[in-house]
């Protein structure tokens, strides 16, 4: 079983600068591809993509966290 990718997105600022976003995608256990922004630092990054995955492999229900966070 695959635990995801964390893939790097340059994004520029309000301020013509540019800053890295990371975001984590993997397939989750429904078979549905999901993608997460997971901030700007990456350790951080990574141990939210670990932590959503050890979710996945509990078999949360993303579309159901959403529907109750918004």
């Amino acid at each position: 079983m695959h635990s995801g990718s964390l893939l790097p997105a340059p994004v520029p600022t309000a301020d013509g600068d540019w800053r890295t976003i990371f975001y984590g995608i993997f397939v989750d256990w429904t078979g549905k591809r999901r993608k997460f922004a997971l901030g700007t630092n990456e350790k951080a990054a990574r141990e939210a993509l670990s932590i959503l995955w050890a979710d996945n492999l509990r078999r949360v229900d993303f579309d159901g966290q959403k529907k109750t966070r918004g």
